[in-house]
């Protein structure tokens, strides 16, 4: 392929399946040298395949020191692992609550502080939020709050990162058509406030596979970024999700709700 780079390292991490499988196998096209760490991995290759947990401090620290014997530095961490919780604020237990946010905001920093030092100038750090991490949305109160505290570590590593060349991206897609739907954990209970609107909200998440985007499209421009010499701080993926970006601009906090409101709950 043409443009291709040589002797590049990436680790991406939730690399196993999802956004981040996909970015890997095109990152691979273009020369770099792929590493991936996820729990779900079937087995280790020396090198190349870790299976970590990203909230286990430990283990990144043990992962990222491997890398460093084995590859010395590492020019693109990709941080992907995730998943989403659906429920009612009021009704989702506390171990919960605390596994979404160890896994999507914990797991990202415990990459990024184990991966920076290896990093040269010039290095970038992309961490994948969502569009949800810009939007409230009923019933997954906590995911998006989980997806918005990434997107504030990754503009604060940014600010952190910029005096020694370190570009820090926060990544905010829409939905894919991936697994990550299927894997989502759903907390269904209910109570007479909620009805049924909590299950309706979990069916409706079901039927949504043929509108979401082809992973593609989503690597695809995840690849742009990360060959772009500079990038700004925040892309948006999805052409509905950037326009609803673009307008909430102009309207008050109240009238963003209410469109919420009619589009996800009613």
């Amino acid at each position: 392929m043409a443009g291709c780079i040589v002797n590049k390292i990436a680790v991406i991490t939730g690399g196993a399946s999802g956004i981040g499988l996909a970015v890997g196998n095109m990152l691979r096209e273009t020369g770099f040298t792929v590493v991936v760490i996820d729990k779900a991995c079937n087995s280790s290759e020396a090198g190349l395949v870790y299976r970590a947990d990203v909230t286990d401090e430990s283990k990144m620290k043990e992962v990222f020191a491997d890398i460093a014997k084995k590859h010395k530095q590492v020019d693109v961490l990709v941080n992907s692992a995730g998943y989403a919780l659906l429920g009612a604020v009021e009704l989702v237990d506390a171990d919960a609550v605390r596994k979404q946010f160890d896994v999507n905001l914990v797991g990202s920093a415990n990459a990024y502080k184990f991966c920076l030092p290896l990093m040269p100038c010039g290095g970038k750090v992309i961490f994948l939020s969502s569009a949800a991490g810009l939007n409230p949305l009923p019933f997954r109160g906590f995911y998006c709050s989980s997806k918005a505290a990434v997107h504030m570590l990754a503009l604060s590593a940014r600010l952190e990162c910029k005096s020694f060349g370190v570009q820090v991206v926060s990544i905010c897609p829409g939905d894919a058509k991936t697994n990550f739907n299927a894997n989502r954990v759903r907390e269904l209970k209910t109570n007479e406030r909620y009805g049924n609107a909590i299950q309706k909200c979990s069916d409706h998440l079901d039927k949504k596979n043929d509108e979401r985007m082809p992973v593609e499209n989503v690597s695809g421009k995840i690849i742009k970024i990360i060959n772009k010499t500079k990038n700004k701080p925040l892309y948006i993926i999805g052409r509905k999700e950037k326009f609803f970006h673009f307008v909430c601009r102009f309207l008050p906090e109240s009238v963003k709700l209410w469109i919420l409101y009619k589009m996800y709950y009613k």
